[in-house]
């Protein structure tokens, strides 16, 4: 058995891990990487929601690698191996565009997540259909461009792409539950096809809707009318 470490040493950076940002005397139930291809926009909204989620039930590490498609998935995989035995991940979700990458390449990252024991929220063709489901329905692809151009009509202002409260506007003039409803409508009309010809379709709402489930009950009685 090795020496313990000491109390001194804990306060080091080479004590602490990466990873542990989130720290609770109490142990989680459920742990979750969330490992994306941005480095700030996706990370930003998805530190949002994990705000508001209760300790004592799930941790989650969000962690924006930079990396595309089948590198991203490579690195989530490495991230999670990294983890001490005791402190696993439950969990390990991928979140990455289809952007101007070849077909392949995208088809292959959804594969090899499947592989690897690792859960996909792709978006054909951008991270931000997500936010425009938030506002209306889309049934056919886009430019990238245009996500931006449609953001800035619901939102009344210019879409800024690292805002860090993108999901409090979000949440404040769309509605997350529809949004919900039409990333599944979408699934369901991409179900027989390959993620990159699944265009419009994001599977952004998996991951939403899994980290929503954490939520803490309103359990007190609804005011009279």
């Amino acid at each position: 058995m090795g020496k313990p470490t000491k109390r001194s040493d804990r306060d080091k950076g080479w004590y602490k891990r990466p990873l542990d940002r989130r720290v609770d005397t109490r142990s989680p139930r459920t742990r979750i990487l969330i490992v994306t291809e941005g480095e700030r926009t996706e990370p930003n909204y998805f530190n949002a929601i994990s705000e508001r989620l209760p300790r004592g039930t799930v941790e989650i590490a969000i962690e924006g690698c930079g990396f595309n498609t089948i590198g991203l998935v490579k690195e989530a995989a490495r991230l999670r191996d990294l983890r001490e035995p005791l402190r696993q991940f439950d969990e390990v979700w991928v979140v990455y565009d289809k952007d101007d990458f070849p077909p392949e390449h995208f088809n292959d990252a959804s594969q090899l997540s499947d592989r690897l024991g690792l859960k996909a929220a792709w978006s054909n063709e951008a991270f931000e259909l997500w936010y425009v489901l938030h506002f209306q329905d889309l049934k056919s692809g886009l430019p990238r461009d245009d996500y931006s151009k449609m953001l800035k009509k619901h939102l009344g202002e210019p879409y800024v792409k690292n805002a860090v409260d993108m999901f409090l506007k979000l949440e404040g003039l769309g509605s997350l539950e529809d949004a919900c409803r039409r990333g599944k409508h979408l699934a369901e009309l991409s179900k027989n096809e390959t993620p990159a010809h699944s265009n419009p379709c994001t599977m952004v709402f998996k991951l939403v809707e899994r980290l929503l489930e954490f939520q803490e009950v309103d359990r007190t009685c609804p005011p009279p009318k």
